[in-house]
């Protein structure tokens, strides 16, 4: 299966936009993450969001996050 797109034509579109493969991703992630406390509520655990979107550190992750966005986690 696969993308069926080679390693250099997915180098070129990362270029191209103007990020690197490692920014998109984490990107991605911080967004997933936001998306799943806007969701969760008061009952969504900041850690266990961090971890179910593969932070393995809160610190890291909150401070990713505040980055991104501009607030805490918990904000």
């Amino acid at each position: 299966h696969g993308l069926r797109v080679s390693p250099r034509h997915l180098q070129r579109a990362f270029l191209d936009a103007g990020i690197s493969p490692r920014q998109f991703i984490l990107d991605e992630r911080l967004k997933e993450a936001a998306r799943r406390l806007t969701l969760g509520g008061e009952q969504a655990r900041v850690l266990d969001i961090a971890l179910s979107v593969g932070f393995n550190d809160a610190s890291h992750f909150s401070k990713a996050f505040a980055a991104r966005f501009g607030c805490s986690p918990r904000a």
